[in-house]
């Protein structure tokens, strides 16, 4: 699988010298491929020396590559034939890996500690088998109940425990972990105190501690392949997701941050510590 990102630079020449060299050379564009097993990676640097990119000669250095590149958001014009690459499948296992890792090295009882899992497709019933072994206290979000109440009613049976679903969102109201794998683009109730996990920035506000991003290390085999400007989680998702690197979805985030700060999981169960519950 060959797959390419795309760094643009976009210079508008200033005075008379400038706009007449920009006549002889309009553009440079470098094109480096690297190898690691069967997988190739393309970095296109394209430099535009007249204010304007010809995006004619950009997909002339596409051809054999995925369809989706790697860039920058908005860097691609609608009326193009390659999209950007923004797959987040990855981002969500490396999401659930750390908040797993969070919950091991935390010392909570099932009682002290409340989460809440919002899933209105019911795309990920098979997280609430994971996530009951930390709470007696798991609410489920949803629109498609009905997905969830078989394995509500196989935990019942197999384990003792069950979970409360609705498609009401004052269900996480006294929620102290929330996890939206999916964006979020409706209101809903969660408590200031808590710490909401999500892929993408809400498009609602929240007053909570909103988790977007996930700070991982590429694995050294990787790492000279790696295109410069590109960050970590998401050339590891286009690897993921484009060229099938499935051990990639064992790794475990070293941090993670809100756009603001950085959080390690201990810091987080610092937080969480300093909840006084009433469950």
């Amino acid at each position: 699988m060959k797959i390419a990102s795309l760094e643009t630079i976009v210079q508008k020449p200033e005075g008379i010298i400038n706009r007449l060299k920009s006549l002889f050379k309009p553009y440079e564009i470098s094109a480096k491929t690297k190898k690691q097993n069967k997988i190739s990676v393309l970095s296109l640097r394209y430099i535009s020396h007249r204010g304007s990119i010809d995006w004619n000669k950009v997909y002339s250095y596409l051809v054999g590559c995925s369809k989706t590149v790697l860039c920058k958001p908005d860097l691609l014009p609608d009326n193009t034939p390659i999209i950007r690459f923004d797959d987040k499948t990855l981002v969500c296992k490396l999401m659930f890996n750390f908040i797993g890792h969070l919950l091991d090295q935390a010392s909570f009882s099932l009682k002290d500690i409340r989460i809440g899992l919002i899933d209105p497709d019911g795309s990920f019933t098979e997280m609430t088998s994971v996530l009951i072994r930390y709470t007696s206290n798991l609410y489920v979000l949803t629109d498609m109940p009905k997905f969830y109440e078989n394995v509500s009613d196989h935990l019942l049976k197999e384990y003792g425990m069950s979970f409360m679903i609705h498609n009401e969102s004052d269900l996480l109201k006294d929620c102290d972990i929330v996890i939206a794998p999916k964006k979020l683009s409706s209101s809903i109730s969660v408590p200031a105190h808590s710490v909401l996990f999500t892929t993408q920035s809400p498009q609602i506000p929240l007053r909570c501690c909103t988790i977007t991003d996930y700070i991982v290390d590429v694995p050294y085999k990787y790492q000279r392949i790696q295109p410069d400007h590109t960050d970590n989680c998401y050339f590891l998702s286009a690897l993921y997701s484009l060229c099938g690197v499935k051990e990639l979805e064992n790794i475990i985030p070293v941090k993670c941050t809100d756009g603001n700060g950085l959080f390690t999981a201990e810091r987080l169960i610092h937080h969480l510590n300093g909840i006084k519950k009433t469950a």
